[in-house]
């Protein structure tokens, strides 16, 4: 089951408070990289691997899904996200794909 659908609507616009496990889940090669759709929004995009410390010590940090949408993330492990709010640039996508 995608987490949007356990998260009410007000949680995804909000920001969501997720735990990041150690155990990878989803196999890179899984994903079909040319089903990736950037160009809507003038955002810097960079993809690569992250650390798990890497999320926690971002300025801003967000999740999308089919279901979900973007979901701004403003806690993880127990921690604030920069201000501990949806970020500038998550309200940037979100506007960007209407």
């Amino acid at each position: 089951m995608p987490f949007a659908w356990i998260n009410t609507r007000e949680q995804q616009e909000q920001g969501l408070s997720v735990h990041v496990s150690p155990v990878q889940r989803i196999a890179p090669e899984s994903v079909d990289p040319t089903a990736k759709n950037y160009h809507w929004v003038d955002l810097r995009i960079e993809e690569r691997a992250l650390s798990r410390a890497e999320p926690a010590d971002a300025n801003e940090v967000f999740v999308t899904s089919t279901v979900g949408g973007i979901m701004p993330v403003c806690v993880i492990d127990g921690r604030p996200v920069g201000s501990g709010g949806p970020g500038p640039g998550t309200g940037q996508v979100r506007s960007g794909i209407g």
